[in-house]
């Protein structure tokens, strides 16, 4: 099965109380696909500063928890649920603790949190959440949805980790259709998804990820770090993963205000070329205000190619995924 059903991004940034250090991010994430279910999954840790080796235990921890779900999705998802969450937990602990016996390190020196989402195509989804950070979804029409919050009920800077025997999780599974799932360590949540509230940012940018292209999203993403960054002196470390479902980009388009695509169209590109940037925002607000769709002939003279035949070829070029369907001339968003 391919992978064009579906769109996975991962970002993360180094803060700036590690930048001073000269210290690396201690963040993680991950994306896997697996080719034989068609299930995809996304994975974020973060790693605790106060623990020597945390960035190996993060790294691991998203390594093996996004091929987990991914590769035995079905498996899991027919356990009960303790057990289910049990199995991805000892998935991810068992190497954290073969790699500190081989380094001579301890296996609290790697202590990390785990935020992971896997989704099949028949539209069942796997969420496991332990420790600090958020995992929102988004559903058109609905809008977005607190899927998992980490609940602070000590001191707020006091987190579970994942390899800490007993720790607490969460762990949801569902049949549902949503577009988007979005995870974000505690860097960002403050300011993008306070207790209880999803901000206007996180919807922009679970419906960017139906107009930009990976690289893009991760500028755009990189654009949101540095904005909350110089609003709120934040200096903790960042990470974002997102996961988009492309078969749902025209009940996206379709939920979207004429504002919310204008802000996308002028995020687009970042423009190296303004006046491809101006023809990519224009062909997308035609597909967008024409449910119909556009003929083929009038997108060939909008893009000035001499022939049809090369149409195809251009328009898979300029748009990320496959959610652009062909039939009887004409051009639509799936």
């Amino acid at each position: 099965m391919k992978q064009s059903l579906f769109g996975a991004c991962v970002h993360k940034e180094t803060g700036k109380k590690h930048i001073n250090v000269n210290k690396e991010c201690e963040d993680s994430v991950a994306k896997s696909f697996c080719s034989n279910n068609g299930v995809i999954s996304i994975a974020l840790s973060d790693g605790a500063g106060s623990y020597e080796h945390s960035l190996a235990g993060s790294s691991i921890a998203v390594e093996y928890a996004s091929k987990t779900l991914s590769s035995e999705f079905d498996a899991i998802w027919n356990m009960e649920e303790e057990e289910a969450a049990i199995y991805i937990i000892e998935k991810v602990c068992l190497p954290m603790e073969r790699a500190a016996k081989a380094n001579g390190w301890t296996n609290e020196s790697m202590c990390a949190t785990l935020l992971c989402v896997a989704k099949h195509p028949d539209e069942r989804f796997i969420a496991l959440h332990v420790g600090d950070g958020v995992i929102v979804s988004y559903s058109p029409g609905e809008g977005c949805s607190i899927v998992s919050q980490y609940e602070h009920k000590l001191a707020s800077n006091v987190a579970t980790f994942v390899n800490v025997p007993g720790t607490p999780y969460n762990i949801i599974r569902k049949r549902e259709s949503v577009a988007s799932f979005f995870l974000s360590s505690d860097g960002a949540e403050p300011y993008l998804v306070p207790p209880g509230k999803v901000t206007e940012p996180v919807l922009l940018l679970q419906q960017a990820a139906f107009v930009l292209s990976e690289r893009e999203l991760e500028e755009y993403m990189s654009l949101l770090i540095n904005s909350i960054q110089k609003e709120t002196h934040e200096d903790d470390d960042f990470s974002f993963a997102l996961l988009s479902d492309f078969r749902k980009t025209r009940i996206v388009f379709d939920d979207m205000t004429e504002p919310q695509l204008c802000q996308l169209m002028d995020i687009k590109s970042f423009p190296q070329n303004r006046k491809c940037q101006k023809m990519y925002a224009f062909i997308v607000r035609e597909l967008h205000f024409h449910p119909q769709g556009l003929s083929t002939r009038r997108l060939t003279k909008m893009l000035y190619l001499h022939r049809e035949s090369r149409l195809k070829k251009k328009l898979d070029i300029m748009f990320p995924g496959e959610y652009l369907e062909y039939t009887k001339r004409r051009v639509f968003i799936r």
